[in-house]
């Protein structure tokens, strides 16, 4: 996990989250690519990185 990113839990083997508010409200936000419940489509950059932190959060 990158520094200074640090999450409540760690997301579950088959975890499935509707979208990024979800994942934020369960506490695993940010996911990495490869992670339970990551998907593309949560990661609007492409870095890897769904849900994470952005300018005002």
């Amino acid at each position: 996990m990158s520094a200074g990113l640090m999450r409540a839990n760690t997301p579950q083997p088959g975890a499935y989250y509707r979208n990024c508010d979800a994942a934020r409200a369960a506490g695993v936000a940010p996911l990495y690519y490869g992670e339970p419940g990551y998907r593309e489509g949560m990661d609007g950059d492409g870095d890897g990185i769904a849900c994470e932190p952005y300018p005002g959060m």
